[in-house]
């Protein structure tokens, strides 16, 4: 089975600690891929999952599996006539046994680095395939300026390592606000809906439903994700049983510290709880 955390996702007392600004009067925005060469951030991550197997009704199996991991990014340089931007990306500290690249993040100490477009399209991950899960990209952005309101559509495939299965990801994201966010500049809150479908899965053995749902909070000023949260269901069915997974995964901006979003650095993530109405601090 997939984890459906979308990928996302590359705020400290000192942060910003009171709401955001609203920006009511702003026009459309350019929601382009931006970075700063040299720029270095540490975010934090909880990804928590629950599994539930049922035969002939009765539920044998549960388990619970949660990690919280730390990742450093660090921008090492921006083209100047394509604007692609290499960003290196290492996974500092881990709490639990989940596979990092099943979330299509670097295990503990390994080095990766990374190309995007300037659209965020993912042009190289390492040594890693195209059509691994590592070249889909951590946010959607839309082609061209939006305004509050508007929402673009974003699909992506890629093939499982461990099980081999053609995959593929459908989302549709909707801008919902734009706010003054102190040192970051402006940033967006983008509110998300899709799901994950099995395109060679053989619906007469078996059915995969999926659906997934959250929001985050972009600085795109700075390229930066302050704050993210996406749930998801999905559902195997077969026709000895069913696999029922909640799962959830949470992520704020820790360093640098002043820029952070205070009441949103918490890593609470319950799969099976409703996902946030808004942006914590909005």
């Amino acid at each position: 089975m997939t984890r459906i955390f979308w990928f996302f996702v590359l705020l400290s007392a000192a942060g910003c600690a009171t709401g955001l600004k609203s920006i009511e009067s702003e026009g459309p925005v350019n929601l382009q891929f931006k970075a700063v060469s040299g720029r270095e951030e540490i975010n934090q991550y909880r990804s928590s999952s629950y599994y539930e197997d049922f035969e002939e009704g009765q539920l044998v199996r549960e388990k619970h599996e949660i990690v919280d991991f730390t990742i450093r990014s660090m921008v090492k340089g921006v083209d100047p006539k394509d604007k692609s931007i290499v960003v290196e990306i290492a996974t500092t500290s881990k709490d639990g046994l989940v596979d990092l690249h099943d979330l299509a993040f670097p295990e503990l100490n390994e080095v990766l680095e990374v190309i995007y477009s300037s659209t965020g399209e993912v042009l190289r991950a390492g040594d890693y395939p195209p059509t691994s899960v590592f070249y889909v990209p951590p946010i959607s952005l839309p082609q061209e300026p939006v305004s509050v309101g508007d929402t673009w559509e974003f699909s992506k495939s890629w093939i499982g390592a461990k099980s081999g299965a053609l995959t593929r990801v459908e989302i549709a994201s909707i801008l919902k606000g734009i706010y003054n966010c102190g040192p970051v500049g402006r940033c967006v809150e983008v509110e998300i809906s899709g799901h994950v479908v099995f395109p060679t899965l053989d619906e007469s053995k078996a059915r995969f439903n999926s659906e997934l749902w959250g929001r985050y909070l972009y600085a795109y000023e700075k390229g930066s994700v302050l704050w993210s949260k996406v749930h998801s269901e999905e559902q195997f069915l077969t026709k000895s049983g069913r696999k029922d997974i909640w799962s959830c995964m949470v992520s704020f901006l820790k360093e640098p510290a002043a820029e952070g979003i205070k009441k949103a650095q918490s890593l609470e993530c319950d799969p099976k709880a409703p996902a946030p109405a808004q942006v914590p601090g909005i």
